[in-house]
């Protein structure tokens, strides 16, 4: 989870209560904060948050994964031709 800069969850409408997000598409937008808090509670040692930065962004680009629900396993992004 990432958190940013003060004011940012209420103007992009609590969307970047990421975590939440994920595990239930469905909580409303405004249920996410609530959401977010409970799950930072209940897993608390899993759970790791960091402040935006572009560290944090190089990082997760870098190490972020696709879950490919067929071969049930954690894949690469698929290469672009020509990039």
């Amino acid at each position: 989870h990432t958190s940013f800069p003060l004011g940012t969850n209420w103007i992009m409408l609590n969307i970047l209560e990421h975590t939440a997000h994920h595990i239930v598409p469905q909580i409303p937008l405004y249920h996410l904060p609530a959401a977010q808090a409970a799950l930072r509670e209940a897993y608390a040692k899993e759970l790791k948050s960091e402040p935006l930065s572009l560290a944090t962004v190089w990082r997760t680009f870098s190490v972020c994964k696709l879950w490919d629900p067929v071969a049930k396993r954690w894949a690469q992004y698929p290469a672009r031709s020509g990039s």
